[in-house]
């Protein structure tokens, strides 16, 4: 009996030892506690019922800590196996602690499946590690600049850093108050707000602007820090910032190549529909708006005959011209290859067309490149607002249909839209019928374009492109039907038809024993704004077994800023399953670092203009190795597009690029000639 009960307390079950261990405990899996301990609860200030069966998010100080943590934090499980790191945390009370993680998952290759962690609080040992800092040399090794106050925040110390950064020396600000460095830019309440949370919480940290001793201002990610002593009283502030004056420079450039054409110097298709949809919110009875769509006719044959660098510079000529003969209110922009729009505010359509017939004129004078004089020949279309329409990419449509129509080939021409012209409606309702007849006869394939790492070299990845098999016997390309399908609002059930096409032939392939890395599909933008899209992937997943940390989903960067809140719950309800989120097309768009960082993303994809251009322009060149940069800083991966010589690759190797799509490795291929590409695992 002794012995039997000696063995019965020996087997003490793994919930009470959970509950007497001096460290917080939980099970996470995708992010959402499943399990978790008292103490758990009481370091977070909860009752135990509060925490589980939620996601961490309301843990963190702000929601950019959390998706901080999600992008970074399975890289390293699966890299080091057991992770150990320190974080600053919310409590519920809203007061702020340092915490100390120290997890491990329950499959190293799959952490999105579950991970166990160990939480302690460290605030107190991180503290005395602070105030060490004064006693040792990384107090002036820092990196960081450094100031120390006493209690009254008059400064009693600062490192080489802060020298460099501000050009104080020291004994230029021991004694004095850290506002002299205030910059103007920020009010007084933002100063308020800042001192009420470090003396509530203990500590602050923020962008802020402050000057330099030459009185030049600058932007700085600043952490304030306040060191009690064992009476609970403030002792010391100390302030750790960087110079953030690199990153807002790329963060300029960034919106320069995002919202402009780096040859011409003109807005691109993005800024201009902004403007225009505000020019035609503000339009009323007594205002018109002219959209002049431009071309230059034979422009491939120049191209061809005279070389791509010789086109760059007549482009670039074009669009000078451009520019110096519009007005203040008028818009020019550059759509694509020779295309150019122009907005122009109209009062009498006699006027109009005198103004559209000297532009022209002036476009087509001559050209003179490289010592050589060249004649062209502009093909202008003009619709109006609001007769012919209120909607923009309509009126650029029309005008672009009117343009088509009226092209004679080396000569100038006009030509107005109008309606005769319009097949559109007759056009698309025969479309969409053979759209939905198409999705019910499954007549839609999903052909696969391979994502190659550079070393090794082998498949990373696929594309999931759509193809329309159309009875005629034509294998129709998705330019073709897409945009219409977009526009009939049957775009969604593509998409859910090719992805359910994708992961079931997918899983094939992983059943067979290939490996091909991620499944990578498109999304549209009204699938973006709703959150039954999540439901329906997932559905997807369970009916054909396909793993969701194998997919992922492809938004544009104008999608994403289109309604930037919607879009992240959405991403985030599907990263909460597992799945990645890539943004393709990056750079077309106009999207700031800020924005992206509010965008839940795990891949950036090159667009394939900047490849396609790098190699002959120095200024496409310097802004791909920038976003290349600057996706190194802030986590992302990049996939280059449309890569399809060894040049191009050689180059944004030298950049640092790691993986690759293009013609140079592989066409999209159907499923049989794709499965030939695949390097079985043996079991």
């Amino acid at each position: 009996m002794t012995s039997s009960s000696s063995m019965q307390s020996d087997h003490i079950p793994l919930s009470v030892l959970l509950e007497n261990t001096l460290f917080g405990f939980a099970f996470i899996k995708h992010r959402k506690i499943l399990r978790a301990n008292q103490k758990m609860a009481e370091l977070f200030g909860y009752h135990l019922d509060d925490i589980v069966n939620r996601t961490t998010e309301h843990l963190y100080p702000d929601r950019t800590s959390f998706e901080e943590v999600g992008r970074n934090m399975y890289n390293m499980i699966r890299a080091q196996g057991d992770v150990r790191f320190e974080r600053t945390m919310r409590r519920s009370n809203g007061s702020l602690f340092y915490c100390r993680f120290e997890g491990r998952a329950l499959d190293r290759n799959l952490p999105e499946n579950g991970t166990v962690w160990t939480l302690s609080d460290v605030t107190r040992e991180r503290v005395e590690r602070e105030r060490a800092l004064l006693h040792t040399g990384l107090f002036e090794k820092s990196a960081q600049a450094i100031i120390i106050t006493d209690s009254q925040a008059f400064i009693i110390a600062v490192n080489s850093a802060f020298t460099r950064i501000t050009g104080y020396q020291e004994q230029e600000v021991i004694g004095r108050n850290p506002r002299m460095f205030q910059s103007g830019v920020h009010s007084p309440d933002f100063y308020q707000n800042l001192w009420s949370t470090l003396t509530a919480t203990g500590q602050w940290h923020g962008e802020i602007w402050n000057r330099r001793k030459d009185g030049s201002i600058y932007p700085e990610l600043l952490q304030i820090i306040a060191i009690r002593n064992q009476a609970d009283e403030i002792e010391n502030f100390v302030a750790f910032f960087s110079d953030l004056s690199g990153q807002k420079e790329i963060e300029a450039q960034l919106e320069q190549v995002s919202s402009h054409d780096h040859l011409t110097g003109l807005p691109r298709r993005t800024r201009l529909l902004e403007h225009m949809r505000l020019r035609l919110n503000a339009l009323d009875p007594n205002n018109r708006l002219a959209v002049l769509a431009l071309d230059i006719n034979q422009f491939k044959r120049f191209n061809q005959a005279e070389g791509l660098e010789a086109g760059d510079q007549l482009l670039r000529a074009f669009g000078q011209r451009l520019q110096q003969l519009t007005g203040p209110q008028d818009f020019a922009a550059r759509m694509d290859g020779d295309e150019f729009i122009i907005l122009h505010p109209v009062q009498e359509k006699s006027g109009l067309m005198q103004f559209t017939q000297n532009l022209v004129a002036k476009l087509s004078e001559p050209y003179y490149i490289n010592k050589g004089e060249y004649h062209i020949s502009i093909s202008a279309g003009v619709s109006i607002a609001p007769s012919d329409g209120n909607s923009a990419e309509l009126l650029i449509q029309y005008a672009t249909l009117a343009q088509n129509r009226g092209r004679r080939e080396n000569m100038n021409s006009v030509e107005f839209f109008r309606f005769e012209m319009n097949l559109r409606s007759r056009h698309y309702m025969q479309l969409e019928r053979e759209i939905r007849l198409a999705i019910q006869k499954d007549e839609f394939q999903v052909h696969y374009q391979p994502q190659f790492s550079r070393n090794p070299e082998e498949i990373v990845g696929l594309e999931a492109l759509v193809r329309w098999q159309h009875p005629s016997g034509k294998l129709i390309m998705p330019g073709v039907f897409v945009p219409a399908a977009e526009d009939l609002g049957l775009i969604r059930d593509v998409n859910h038809r090719v992805l359910r096409i994708a992961c079931t032939q997918a899983v094939q392939w992983l059943r067979a024993g290939y490996q091909f890395g991620r499944l990578s599909v498109n999304c549209s933008a009204p699938d973006l704004l709703k959150s039954e899209f999540v439901e329906s992937v997932e559905q997807v997943l369970q009916e054909t077994g396909f793993p969701a940390e194998c997919l992922t989903v492809e938004i544009t960067e104008s999608m994403a800023i289109l309604e930037p809140q919607k879009s992240a719950l959405v991403l985030n309800q599907l990263r909460a399953l597992g799945i990645r989120i890539a943004m393709d097309d990056f750079g077309t768009g106009y999207c700031s670092i800020n924005t992206l960082r509010s965008i839940p993303i795990d891949y950036l994809k090159l667009d394939r203009s900047f490849v396609r251009d790098m190699l002959d322009n120095a200024e496409a060149r310097a802004l791909t190795e920038t976003i290349l940069s600057m996706s190194r800083v802030l986590g992302y991966e990049v996939i280059a597009e449309g890569v399809e010589n060894q040049q191009q690759r050689d180059m944004l190797v030298q950049f640092g690029c790691q993986v690759f799509q293009g013609y140079l490795y592989s066409y999209p291929l159907p499923t049989e000639q794709m499965q030939a590409l695949f390097r079985p695992i043996n079991n």
